[in-house]
């Protein structure tokens, strides 16, 4: 039985092959994927977009907080900005507008790469969407009036009550916005209770605050430390006015 010889390839490219195959492929992912990918560009920085570099950058301190090693970071940002510069090439420019047929498109452009570089790219995805979803702490603030106060209070419930819930919200709001706690402006869940355990007048507002909020130019989320962002003591001054 004959046997079957494989031809090898030696030539070594030279420049111009080496570009008209990119363009070959570059026409082939344009026919797939309906875009230019960025990869065969020669661009030092991947992101060009301010508001994706923004996000960059924010999403690499979410990384370090959360003790990611210096390895893991250095790889979900660089793999997030591929994908971020893949967004921009599709005209997303909000990354509320990102659709699981967009996350599935890119994913199918990887095809042709390594297994591995495959997964690192999805693991890199999953935790750039995770900071997307905006997975943060929650905490519990209390505020209570003198009870000094009750009887003017029963004999105006209706004002005071709505007073009372308003002076709390805009007092973590206002406090919230500056920068030297926050800089940001947060949501708060607000609930009254007119009595205390014992069953005793006792109005005071419970409220639930996230561990962070929209920046003030309203471009990131900005997020807290793990512990609550303004000291009581302020809290308590501002609300007493």
């Amino acid at each position: 039985m004959p046997t079957r010889k494989t031809a090898k390839f030696n030539k070594t490219l030279s420049q111009r092959d080496t570009q008209e195959l990119r363009i070959i492929r570059m026409i082939g992912d344009f026919q797939l994927h309906h875009t230019v990918l960025r990869r065969y560009y020669k661009h030092r920085e991947l992101l060009t977009d301010p508001y994706y570099m923004e996000i960059s950058d924010d999403f690499k301190t979410y990384c370090k907080q959360r003790d990611y090693s210096p390895i893991t970071v250095g790889h979900y940002v660089k793999q997030s900005e591929r994908f971020m510069n893949y967004l921009v090439s599709r005209e997303i420019r909000d990354c509320h507008n990102i659709t699981l047929a967009i996350i599935n498109g890119y994913i199918r452009t990887l095809a042709g790469y390594t297994y591995k570089t495959v997964e690192q790219n999805i693991c890199s995805i999953r935790a750039f969407l995770r900071y997307l979803v905006l997975p943060v702490d929650y905490f519990h603030v209390f505020f209570t009036i003198p009870q000094e106060l009750n009887t003017l209070v029963l004999q105006n419930q209706k004002l005071l009550y709505s007073i009372l819930i308003k002076s709390a919200g805009h007092t973590l709001m206002e406090l919230a916005s500056d920068p030297k706690f926050l800089g940001a402006t947060i949501g708060v869940t607000s609930v009254l209770h007119t009595w205390g355990q014992n069953l005793s007048f006792h109005p005071h507002v419970h409220c639930i605050v996230p561990g962070g909020g929209l920046s003030n130019n309203c471009l990131r989320f900005v997020r807290s430390s793990k512990k609550f962002f303004i000291p009581v003591r302020v809290i308590s001054k501002k609300f007493r006015g």
